[in-house]
C-alpha cells in the first residue's frame, strides 16, 4: 500500500496498493518492480511538478539491515534527492483484537 501525503498540509493526496514486494517471496527483481511500479502510479495522480522530499516505506520481508539498504538504494536510484527510509512492515500486538 502507498499513501501520497502533502508534506505541507498533512492532506492525503492518493492511497493505492501494488504487487507482493517481499523479495523473500517473490524474489528481488519482481519486489523491485513492485515497489518502483506503485510509487510511480501513485505519482501519476498528483502534479507532475510536485517534489517527493520524503519517502517512508514499511514493506514486508525486510528483516535485516541489509534488506532495508539494498531496497533503500532502489528507492534512491529514481528518487535521489529524497530522504529515504525504510522498515519491516509491522501490526502493533495492541492493535490486534
Amino acid at each position: 500500500k502507498i499513501t501520497l501525503v502533502d508534506a505541507e498540509t498533512g492532506q492525503i493526496l492518493y492511497e493505492t496498493q501494488g504487487d507482493a514486494s517481499n523479495s523473500h517471496s517473490v524474489g528481488e527483481e519482481n519486489a523491485r518492480n513492485a515497489i518502483l511500479n506503485v510509487i510511480e502510479e501513485a505519482l501519476g495522480h498528483v502534479d507532475s511538478n510536485t517534489e517527493v522530499v520524503y519517502i517512508a516505506a514499511g514493506i514486508s520481508g525486510v528483516s535485516s539491515k541489509n534488506d532495508s539498504e539494498r531496497i533503500k538504494a532502489w528507492i534512491q536510484e529514481r528518487f535521489p534527492d529524497a530522504m529515504i527510509e525504510v522498515r519491516m512492515a509491522r501490526i502493533s500486538r495492541r492493535m490486534l483484537i
